[in-house]
């Protein structure tokens, strides 16, 4: 596997899972992508509903992206055109390899 492959993580509120889900199968470049529920835990707790104070939690959607450095950033260019308002949060880590294990 190439250097170049990262794994592009975004969190979005639930509300934004669809449209970002669309968004991302509208992509001119197909892009293949995992989704999930997870639990978002950190500092701060402005703007959490009381029963998510209560939690200590938020739930949000979590989307896992297998692309390049180059294009995740092109993704992040345009979330941020298309999402300026939404709370998104990403990271993009190396990939070291990733596939399926038929085409081993």
């Amino acid at each position: 596997m190439s250097d170049d492959k990262c794994l592009l993580v975004i969190t979005v509120p639930p509300s934004l899972e669809d449209a970002l889900s669309d968004w991302l199968i509208s992509q001119e470049q197909p892009i293949g992508f995992s989704s999930t529920p997870v639990n978002g835990h950190g500092e701060g707790h402005e703007g959490y509903t009381l029963a998510e104070q209560v939690r200590g939690s938020r739930r949000n959607i979590q989307f896992q992206i297998q692309t390049t450095q180059v294009r995740a950033r092109e993704m992040l260019a345009g979330m941020q055109h298309d999402f300026h308002h939404a709370e998104l949060r990403y990271w993009i880590m190396p990939l070291l390899d990733g596939g399926r294990l038929s085409d081993l």
